[in-house]
């Protein structure tokens, strides 16, 4: 491979790592070993997600909520593509989640798992049901042994019934707020029956999905009691990833700042008692995963930094490359999630979210005559939108879709007339959320980015046509 690809040995080895924290190898070690070709997953996008989680300090019921618009955008988004033999399927789960006795909980969560994943299948857009992957690896409550009354599960089923029937008769509204107000079940029986499960803070654990700790913020024991694991390990873990964790819990239990500056990698592999090339993965995957800088030469090392959702963003494009996802798939999940970002910020904003998102709003109309200006500003404004939803799961995945599938990122460009057009679009959304109206909010939203869908396909169509490639972000 190194002949093939004309490079040293380190520097092959430095971009088979790369690929195996990214999900696309498995590297054997022994005899018959070597790097295999594997297919990125859900968990490859929600193991960098639940380590930004980590450093929001967000808890279960954060990404619970976050689960619940998602899941109402995607009843959305089925009542428009949904097959009627996809409706009957759905009928026929439910009809079994009826059925179930009280005394089989894994059925009922497999059938309940089943119903949802179904719809999600029905709205027929990968970017949206990979962000559900993700979250429901975090925050489900199958994984976590939970058990639900014959209540709970009795309303489920009516709940579904709603949805079904709103999605065979084809009414996005009708089934997103089905959708809302069944999602409302399990978060009000969590709050009640789980109080402490549901205020811990998430905990990202290697490639462990969905680690959950008790106590003050970086009072991380892995062996503690208090901790609760929601998803198994993938695989006996390398001792690197192990390094890695105890790191990522000493600099949030530090409170190190950005900028910080580590020990030198000698006398970090000496005081933790491992081999310098141990220590080498493990800095290369807090690396890979926007946890550290490492700098070369004398004076160099590894510099603390925290994780954005570009981080995210270059994960989510690597799974979205490998689905053969398009600009037309990603500006139609915008519309999604961007609408329920819409609607929650109406709801929810505070007087400063709405300040600031004013502020954006007026940067963007400073810069209408300077194109790049208005590219980059308008992208914060909708990232001001999402810090207005109160919710940091659904803020860092819309962000990290915005680092790939704003116009700008995609290589959009607008003439004067075009951004006149978005900063009225702006001004329509700013007044629905000032005005606490939630549906105006969401039809302004959506009405934005489908005028930004026609706009590309009548100016640059290869924008909605060509596909997302990882080596673009």
């Amino acid at each position: 491979m190194m002949e093939t690809l004309g490079v040293g040995r380190t520097t092959l080895r430095e971009a088979l790592r790369l690929l195996e924290t990214r999900g696309m190898l498995t590297i054997r070690s022994g005899p018959g070993g070597g790097p295999v070709v594997r297919r990125p997953s859900p968990e490859d996008l929600g193991e960098p997600l639940a380590l930004m989680l980590q450093f929001q300090n967000a808890t279960l019921i954060d990404v619970m909520e976050a689960r619940g618009l998602v899941e109402a955008a995607i009843a959305r988004a089925a009542a428009e593509n949904i097959t009627p033999a996809q409706i009957e399927e759905l009928s026929a789960i439910n009809a079994r989640i009826e059925e179930v006795g009280p005394g089989n909980e894994p059925e009922f969560a497999a059938a309940n798992f089943n119903f949802h994943k179904l719809i999600a299948g029905g709205a027929g857009n990968v970017v949206l049901t990979l962000f559900l992957d993700a979250i429901q690896l975090i925050a489900d409550g199958r994984m976590m042994g939970l058990s639900y009354t014959p209540e709970v599960r009795r309303v489920s089923a009516i709940d579904h019934q709603a949805i079904i029937e709103a999605l065979a008769a084809g009414d996005p509204d009708a089934a997103d707020l089905a959708m809302q107000r069944h999602m409302e079940t399990p978060m009000a029986f969590w709050r009640r029956e789980y109080p402490d499960l549901v205020a811990r803070p998430i905990r990202w654990q290697g490639d462990s999905l969905g680690h959950l700790t008790t106590g003050r913020l970086g009072d991380l024991d892995p062996n503690s009691k208090s901790a609760l694991t929601l998803g198994a390990s993938r695989r006996v873990r390398k001792t690197s990833e192990l390094v890695a964790e105890d790191l990522v819990q000493y600099i949030i239990r530090e409170e190190l700042a950005e900028g910080t500056k580590l020990q030198p990698e000698a006398e970090m592999a000496d005081s933790l008692g491992i081999g310098r090339t141990t220590l080498r993965e493990a800095l290369r995957l807090l690396e890979s995963r926007g946890l550290l800088t490492i700098r070369a030469g004398p004076g160099g090392g590894p510099i603390v930094r925290y994780p954005t959702p570009a981080n995210l963003g270059e994960g989510l494009a690597l799974n979205l490359q490998f689905e053969s996802v398009t600009g037309s798939d990603l500006i139609n999940a915008r519309i999604a999630l961007e609408g329920a970002v819409a609607q929650a910020a109406a709801r929810v904003a505070t007087t400063d979210d709405i300040a600031q998102l004013r502020r954006a709003h007026e940067d963007v109309f400073e810069v209408l005559d300077n194109e790049s200006d208005f590219l980059e500003l308008n992208r914060r404004f909708h990232e001001a939108l999402t810090q207005c939803s109160g919710n940091g799961v659904l803020e860092m995945y819309v962000d990290a879709l915005l680092t790939i599938g704003d116009g700008h990122a995609l290589g959009a460009t607008y003439d004067k007339s075009a951004r006149l057009g978005v900063h009225a679009a702006h001004t329509r959304i700013l007044n629905a959320v000032e005005s606490r109206d939630p549906e105006a909010a969401e039809a302004a939203m959506r009405q934005h980015l489908r005028e930004a869908e026609n706009y590309w396909k009548h100016n640059s169509p290869q924008l909605l046509s060509q596909a997302i490639s990882w080596s673009d972000h």
